[in-house]
């Protein structure tokens, strides 16, 4: 029987905390705008990228953006309007309009300082349900070399948890990279590996742009489609937008086996579309390929199968 899921992808462009002091309440005005139309669309769940709503925070004076964690939330509000953290804000718009949201990714404070004093701040994705629980939540492990300078990568395993529309798995940004990062929920069966994202053009710097203005689109043309075929599993990217000369590349997508791309960004501005899907593809892909199937007895061979895991 076929498992259809209708995906919004909203390639968010993010106004700049520098550029405004009411940035992030804008940027938040209007991404809840777009959850109203994600579930207006009929989209069973709706992704945002990296940094949607506190923008690029490598500055000193931007670290005050980041957020308690919402497990440590206290405050009890009503509605999405009148909620003071970020992510509350989303739990409440999923249930109002009974859809499954994954918040992008924001800047927490962890309540702690590292040995120079500098308090520790971490890059969180969470996923929450239509019913408003927050069912995942994930540390980005990998960090692009600039966000060492104000950011510490997180400590828990790779994770894949349960929701209605498969198992689920989170990565974000330069966790793409790392073939590592997808294998660890690749051995937790995961379908669908969502990755919320802020991947500039400029990213590969002038050597790079030098061999190939286009490098770092290729890089990830190659990297999603990849990706979704070696691990037998649904690839939801979402990229930021913006204008191309400063930098942004959007190419926000979907890559599932066999196809590749399923669908994609028209550009590289802002914009809310829409992506449909059938899970049930991925049992054709694993018993076309059986990566996994064959992957699990070959590292129990090895005394390398991760604890818990059974072929």
């Amino acid at each position: 029987m076929a498992r259809p899921l209708k995906i919004a992808l909203c390639q968010f462009a993010p106004q700049a905390p520098e550029s405004a002091p009411d940035a992030p309440t804008q940027n938040l005005a209007r991404a809840h705008r777009f959850v109203e139309q994600a579930a207006a669309g009929g989209a069973q769940l709706v992704v945002f990228p990296e940094y949607f709503i506190s923008g690029i925070i490598a500055d000193e004076k931007f670290w005050s953006l980041a957020q308690p964690p919402h497990h440590e939330h206290k405050a009890q509000p009503t509605s999405h309007e009148g909620a003071e953290h970020w992510l509350e804000s989303f739990r409440l718009l999923a249930i109002q309009h009974s859809i499954d949201i994954v918040a992008g990714t924001i800047v927490e404070k962890s309540g702690k300082k590292d040995e120079n004093g500098k308090e520790i701040l971490r890059n969180v994705a969470h996923y929450i349900t239509k019913q408003g629980e927050v069912v995942g939540r994930y540390e980005k492990k990998n960090l692009w070399w600039p966000e060492k300078d104000y950011l510490t990568k997180g400590d828990d395993e790779h994770q894949v948890f349960d929701t209605e529309h498969g198992r689920v798995g989170m990565l974000i940004c330069w966790d793409l990279a790392w073939p590592e990062a997808f294998r660890s929920l690749l051995l937790q069966n995961v379908e669908i590996v969502i990755a919320p994202t802020c991947w500039l053009g400029s990213d590969g710097a002038d050597v790079g742009m030098a061999h190939d203005p286009e490098c770092e689109a290729k890089f990830l043309d190659s990297l999603i489609v990849a990706r979704a075929f070696e691990n037998e599993c649904v690839v939801i990217f979402v990229n930021c937008g913006g204008k191309a000369e400063d930098g942004w590349i959007g190419g926000s997508g979907v890559t599932v086996p066999f196809k590749g791309w399923v669908g994609k960004s028209k550009s590289n501005e802002e914009e809310l579309f829409f992506v449909d899907i059938d899970v049930d593809i991925l049992k054709d892909a694993r018993e076309v390929y059986g990566i996994r199937r064959d992957l699990v007895p070959k590292l129990k061979e090895l005394g390398r199968l991760p604890e818990g895991v059974e072929p």
